[in-house]
C-alpha cells in the first residue's frame, strides 16, 4: 500500500529535503496518516486530534479525496482548503466553526459536506456554484432560514437542517432538485 501512495503522491527526494516542518503535523507524517479506501479514494483522518486549526501541510496533500476533521476544536478552516482539488468528501462535524470558507466552492469535486454540530448560521453566496455537491449536512447549527444558495445548488439531492432554529424556507426551495430535505426539530410555526 505504501508504494501505491508513494506513486500517487509523486514523492521525490528533493521535496523531502525541502520540507521545513517536523513533528506530528509535518507533510511526511500526514502522508503516513493517509490511506486508500476500498473504493480507491485517498482518505486523511484527523478526527479527535484536539486541533484548533488545520495544519498547513494538509493543504499540500492535493490528492486527498476524503478529509475527516470531525471532533476537534476548529474555529475556521482557512482559504487553503481550495488547494485540495480532488476533495470529494469533507467531514467537519463537532467543531466550533462559525462560518465556512467561500473557497470551498472552488473544490470542483466536492460531493459531500458534513458540518453538523457547529455554530453556523449562514453559507457563503459562492456556494450556489457548487455544481457537484450532492449531500449537505448542517444539522445542529444556528440557521434561522435555509440559505438562498441551497436551492441553487444544481446537483444537491440531500440536505439536513434538523436541530437548527429554522422558522421558514425560501420560496425557491420548492423549485430545487433536493430529494431529501430534513427539517425536524426546528421552530416552524406552520408546516412548510
Amino acid at each position: 500500500m505504501g508504494s501505491v501512495l508513494s506513486y500517487i503522491w509523486g514523492w521525490q527526494q528533493e521535496e523531502e529535503e525541502e520540507e521545513e516542518e517536523d513533528g506530528p503535523w509535518s507533510l511526511q507524517h500526514l502522508r503516513e496518516k493517509c490511506h486508500q479506501t476500498a473504493d480507491g479514494l485517498i482518505e486523511l483522518d484527523l478526527q479527535s486530534c484536539d486541533l484548533t486549526s488545520v495544519p498547513p501541510a494538509v493543504f499540500r496533500l492535493e490528492q486527498v479525496h476524503v478529509l475527516k476533521l470531525s471532533r476537534n476544536k476548529l474555529t475556521h478552516l482557512g482559504a487553503g482548503i481550495c488547494s485540495l482539488r480532488q476533495l470529494s468528501v469533507l467531514h467537519v462535524e463537532h467543531n466550533r466553526l462559525g462560518s465556512l470558507p467561500a473557497e470551498l466552492a472552488d473544490c470542483p469535486h466536492l460531493a459531500e459536506l458534513h458540518a453538523g454540530w457547529n455554530s453556523l448560521s449562514g453559507l457563503p453566496a459562492r456556494f450556489r456554484r457548487m455544481a457537484n455537491l450532492k449531500v449537505l449536512s448542517l444539522y445542529s447549527n444556528d440557521f434561522k432560514t435555509v440559505p438562498d444558495s441551497v436551492p441553487l445548488m444544481s446537483s444537491l439531492e440531500y440536505a439536513d437542517f434538523e436541530h437548527n432554529n429554522l422558522k421558514g424556507l425560501p420560496m425557491s426551495m420548492s423549485r430545487s432538485g433536493v430529494k431529501v430535505l430534513k427539517l425536524g426539530m426546528n421552530q416552524f410555526q406552520q408546516v412548510p
